[in-house]
């Protein structure tokens, strides 16, 4: 059973106290103050006969601790609960009757009693706006010594310690200067931005974003700042750029300040890396105004942050600009490229020689004359040789006379006896032409071009046969010969060596009296059928010459290719068919294996022009414009003509103007047009395109140049032609930011949808 407590033993102890603090929150969670406080305690005990009133004044040093705070940080919180501690001293003056002595009198301020005394409590907060606010606290405090808190209403405890409790109400002010983020929000839409280019556009490997923008006047307030995160966003990821900074005029710290009164503007350029997917994107920018907490903006504070420690407002993400434009990548690899020819002698010829011979001053066929008898086997062998069917370029009939006459009358002479030997041809091929069993080939002879030459006297003749004879004399009559220019008196010195004449006249001069008949023939080789038709099914019957060749009789890539191939096998040495099928690989969009084969090329034949080129060709498909350069810069050293295969790197690396020059040695060329495109010169482009060859990417580039010159029938006629060559080219138009302003016309959406 327990016993009331008897409140008559205490007395009754209450009063009223007052008092302000101010201090300082650090951060959203801790907190600073000091505090003052004082009021009246009056105590009366009427069974001890005592009475009392208390004044005191407390002044104190204490940690804030902001429990909302601490598990949830809301600039924008209207609602706060907290703790407190600290340390200080109490001041009292007392008038008591009853009290023993010991606590009515002291020394301190004003005559008063002072102690050193702590405290602790909790609180509530409620702001109604940025500046005033009301609070709520329950507190206590006490002496650290034991009889100090005795002192305040002369009571004595025992061991235990007095420790009054203080609720109190009061009214808050921060002594902040109002910022209205609020109303920035609102007005965040008077905000301008410029986006330049408006799409984005790529050019080189990179895209150039520059944005402006033009703050409103009275639109920023001084202690505000805002965070703007551009972002491009495009299938596939999203490229963050560098944030902006745009700051109050009072707000210390890295940024672009802009005046209350007057506004301002700012601007902002970056070069990002084109990726991939950026073709459809669209620029972005992520806005967070807020009142830096320190005053001060911190360059490496992030939105997340900034929510975590500072007062803000997020701004709904919006859209700044369209992007990409990717109509640089539109290069059309049609570089020159060189093959390495073949060695292949496709005419050849063929003949054959026979001898007519006459008597001494005649030019008529004597068939009886020894000579003539002994030399019928060659007569026939050339009866053979054209009766084989060969195709005949041209016959040879030369007549000659021996020097043993008069000069005037031997050259006559040698002219008859010619004209003797292209009768007897002539009547020869009569005879074959009018036999019933003639071929076509020997019905055709009579048209055989014969040519005949008169030389008159052989004197070449006679001094080689007399050199090559045994006759004592001959020294004497080769420094005759030698010696005497005129034909008729070195004929006469001859003659009065009459030993020596007797032997000329009858074993040297008689074999010069003669025409030689020599019949030229075209000797037959495989036809180009033949070539090719062996080079694809049996190529190891075909030398490496007859193979290259055969290669060049057709323009099928895959059936050159194997020949190629064939060839390779066959002469792992010849640098020709390594180069020639990476030329064909490269065309037919085989990067990899046209790189292999030409790099042995190279290592069968370094430094040759031919390959050279190639392999730059092969590297600007790549997309390594440096060593392509660097390729057609060492080929045009060694004397090849590179200023087409040089200018299209140009494009790549966005020199447009020196593309153009370069370019510009082919008039009607898709690269030409191109360059001329984005340097600026549409018109020009659209006059290059027009005579270009017809080509998808062609017609669709067209296309693309209609539409920045507003020409919505050309635009349309090319777009259409380009996508019926090229189905593919439908999706692409439908998402090409060239073609923007076009998306929502129905003509443009019949043609990609």
């Amino acid at each position: 059973m327990s016993t009331p407590v008897d409140l008559a033993k205490y007395g009754k102890q209450t009063g009223f106290n007052a008092g302000v603090y101010g201090g300082r929150q650090f951060t959203p969670v801790f907190g600073l103050r000091a505090q003052t406080f004082g009021g009246t305690l009056k105590a009366r005990r009427d069974y001890l006969s005592q009475k009392e009133i208390s004044h005191y004044l407390n002044l104190y040093i204490e940690p804030t601790i902001d429990f909302t705070n601490l598990f949830w940080n809301n600039p924008d919180r209207k609602f706060f609960a907290y703790v407190f501690g600290g340390a200080g001293f109490t001041n009292l003056w007392v008038n008591r009757t009853g009290f023993p002595s010991e606590y009515e009198t002291g020394t301190g301020i004003l005559d008063g009693m002072t102690f050193g005394t702590y405290t602790y409590g909790g609180g509530l907060k409620y702001n109604f706006n940025e500046i005033w606010g009301i609070t709520g606290e329950l507190s206590s405090f006490g002496g650290f010594k034991h009889n100090d808190a005795d002192r305040l209403d002369g009571l004595i405890e025992g061991k235990d310690k007095d420790a009054p409790v203080v609720l109190s109400i009061g009214v808050n002010y921060n002594f902040v200067e109002a910022v209205n983020l609020k109303k920035m929000a609102e007005n965040y839409g008077l905000i301008k931005y410029e986006v330049t280019p408006n799409p984005l556009e790529m050019h080189g490997d990179s895209v150039i974003v520059t944005v402006k923008g033009t703050v409103p006047e009275k639109y920023f307030e001084k202690k505000a700042a805002i965070l703007i995160n551009p972002e491009l966003k495009y299938n596939g990821g999203t490229y963050a750029l560098n944030p902006i900074t745009l700051k109050g005029e009072e707000v210390n710290g890295p940024g672009v300040a802009i005046p209350y009164k007057t506004g301002g503007t700012f601007k902002f350029t970056q070069t990002i890396p084109y990726i991939k997917g950026m073709s459809a994107s669209d620029l972005m920018a992520n806005p967070i105004i807020y009142k830096p907490a320190t005053g001060a903006v911190d360059p490496k504070a992030t939105a997340v942050q900034i929510r975590i420690t500072d007062k803000f407002v997020d701004i709904p993400a919006h859209k700044l600009a369209d992007g990409v434009i990717i109509t640089p990548l539109l290069i059309l690899h049609d570089e020159d490229l060189l093959t390495a020819a073949d060695k292949l002698v496709k005419e050849k010829f063929a003949d054959k020689e026979a001898v007519i011979y006459f008597q001494k001053s005649k030019s008529d066929l004597d068939w009886k004359l020894d000579a003539n008898k002994k030399n019928a086997a060659a007569l026939a062998d050339l009866n053979a040789f054209i009766n084989q069917g060969w195709q005949i370029k041209n016959i040879d009939i030369n007549g000659f006379a021996s020097p043993d006459g008069e000069e005037t009358f031997n050259q006559g002479l040698s002219s008859k006896r010619a004209l003797t030997g292209k009768q007897y041809l002539v009547d020869m091929f009569k005879k074959m032409a009018a036999d019933q069993n003639a071929t076509d080939f020997q019905k055709n002879l009579g048209g055989v071009l014969i040519t005949t030459a008169a030389h008159g006297e052989d004197w070449d003749g006679f001094m080689q046969s007399v050199q090559a004879s045994d006759i004592k004399e001959k020294s004497n009559i080769v420094t005759v010969v030698n010696s005497q220019p005129d034909f008729d008196k070195r004929n006469k010195v001859i003659r009065s060596m009459t030993r020596v004449f007797k032997i000329l006249a009858k074993d040297i001069l008689p074999p010069l009296r003669r025409v030689n008949i020599k019949v030229n023939s075209y000797q037959p080789i495989r036809t180009d059928v033949q070539f090719l038709n062996d080079a694809t099914t049996n190529p190891s019957t075909l030398t490496v010459e007859e193979l290259l060749y055969s290669a060049t009789l057709t323009k099928d890539s895959k059936v050159q290719l194997a020949i190629y191939k064939s060839t390779m096998s066959q002469n792992k040495d010849d640098w020709r068919a390594f180069n020639n099928a990476g030329a064909i690989e490269l065309k037919n969009g085989n990067t990899n294996n046209a790189a292999a084969d030409l790099k042995t090329a190279n290592t069968l034949n370094p430094n040759n022009v031919i390959v050279l080129n190639n392999l730059g060709a092969v590297e600007a498909k790549k997309g390594n414009d440096k060593v392509a350069l660097d390729y057609f810069k060492k080929a045009k050293g060694l004397g090849a003509n590179e200023t087409y295969n040089a200018g299209i790197p140009q494009i790549a690396k966005a020199k447009y103007a020196d593309a153009v020059t370069a370019l510009n040695v082919k008039k009607c060329n898709h690269n030409l047009g191109l360059a001329q495109l984005l340097a600026g010169n549409s018109q020009a482009a659209i006059v290059t395109l027009k005579c270009a060859p017809a080509a998808p990417d062609t017609y669709y580039l067209l296309a693309i140049a209609a539409a920045r010159t507003n020409d919505n029938t050309l635009l349309y006629d090319n777009l259409a032609k380009a996508i019926k060559m090229n189905s593919s080219l439908k999706e692409r138009a439908a998402g090409d930011r060239e073609f923007i302003r076009f998306f929502n016309v129905p003509e443009f959406q019949a043609l990609v949808k």
